[in-house]
């Protein structure tokens, strides 16, 4: 093993139990410690390292961390694309997935049926944008009434795409959400939502907070016990690039 000091991003294959993983080290100068992730998207694992870190600390830093890889790995789903999708579930709804071919791209939702009017079948891209705007209204809406609730005010509410939060509250009470919880229940957005907002009174997750996020949604353990399931589910649809349709 050579002991070189890792100066620039690279990736290799790290040996587990009973599989090969690819590991993609990230050098930065800003980093104090390393920290690792898995992408399930990019089916790799992540591991972000200080610039004057050697190759011979991160295998190291991994192989104490086997066990952790082990259990990420057992967590991952198959990811389909949207392409292949006959349906998919929206807020605890099946919903059924109708292509119309159609000049410009929009969406209807009739009940228990989408339908897609796209120029081509790949319509991926369309249709993430067009979700993406429905889980925002959505989280606008749940915001702004746990936030008359406890006399608080929601400055700004935004959604982005992040592997280890569903939430997150800044200091100058901005709201950001994970953009993904479309594809949980409605309960279960609403807890994260609940959660978020609580932090507005409590910058902390002290047992005041707490207490807090209970009285906003009272079924805080079911909620949680169902992210740190069926979390890593809410990642399996894919929406970029084009998939093969017969």
């Amino acid at each position: 093993m050579l002991n070189l000091i890792v100066k620039t991003p690279h990736k290799f294959n790290f040996r587990l139990v009973n599989q090969e993983v690819q590991i993609h080290v990230m050098p930065l100068r800003h980093v104090k410690r390393a920290t690792l992730r898995y992408d399930m998207t990019a089916q790799e694992f992540k591991i972000r390292v200080p610039s004057h870190y050697k190759q011979a600390a991160v295998e190291s830093f991994l192989k104490e961390a086997q066990g952790w890889m082990e259990k990420q790995l057992s967590k991952t789903v198959q990811v389909i694309h949207i392409h292949a999708c006959k349906q998919v579930s929206l807020m605890g709804n099946d919903i059924e997935l109708n292509y119309l071919p159609s000049r410009r791209a929009s969406f209807f939702l009739n009940e228990n049926k989408l339908h897609i009017m796209a120029p081509t079948p790949h319509y991926g891209p369309h249709l993430e944008k067009w979700l993406k705007q429905v889980i925002l209204e959505y989280l606008i809406d749940k915001c702004e009434y746990y936030s008359c609730l406890l006399g608080v005010q929601t400055k700004k509410v935004s959604i982005r795409e992040t592997k280890s939060r569903w939430g997150s509250c800044s200091s100058k009470g901005a709201l950001s959400f994970n953009w993904r919880l479309i594809f949980a229940p409605k309960e279960i957005i609403e807890y994260v939502v609940a959660h978020e907002v609580a932090h507005l009174k409590e910058m902390n997750h002290s047992a005041k907070f707490w207490s807090l996020v209970e009285d906003l949604h009272p079924e805080v353990k079911a909620a949680r016990k169902w992210l740190e399931v069926n979390g890593s589910k809410l990642f399996q649809v894919q929406f970029q690039g084009q998939a093969f349709i017969p």
